[in-house]
């Protein structure tokens, strides 16, 4: 790594550290990205929830938002918290929800063991329609 003072390059010692923690924060990013990623396509044919409150997660496009709250996990298994905003069609309004996801380790990589809904809420309600 560069540790002199910049002079030759016609920076200072200041704006090297300025880049530097910006392309961090840019790694940083994309990483997070492809995580995100990773979890909207994994989720894909998961289902979520039981009788009264269910999703089953049908395409990417049904997940609007996908934001990771909380990581914990081992060498045999990951559980991400992660909250949701979902419509499965624009005429059935959009959707605020909470997830645990579950990864065990497989031969093959990880694998998501279970989704455990946490809450689903309706958002806004259709065009057109009314309250129940």
């Amino acid at each position: 790594m560069f540790k002199g003072s910049g002079a030759g390059l016609g920076i200072s010692v200041d704006e090297l550290d300025t880049c530097r923690n910006s392309l961090k924060r840019t790694v940083s990013l994309s990483a997070q990205t492809n995580e995100v990623d990773r979890l909207k396509s994994d989720l894909i044919g998961q289902t979520m929830g039981g009788r009264h409150e269910c999703w089953k997660f049908k395409s990417v496009d049904q997940i609007k938002e996908l934001t990771v709250k909380d990581k914990t996990g081992d060498d045999q298994k990951q559980i991400y918290t992660v909250a949701l905003q979902l419509e499965a069609m624009p005429a059935c309004g959009k959707y605020a929800a909470e997830a645990r996801i579950e990864y065990e380790k497989a031969d093959a990589g990880w694998k998501i063991k279970q989704v455990g809904l946490l809450s689903l809420k309706k958002m806004n309600q259709p065009p057109g329609g009314t309250e129940k």
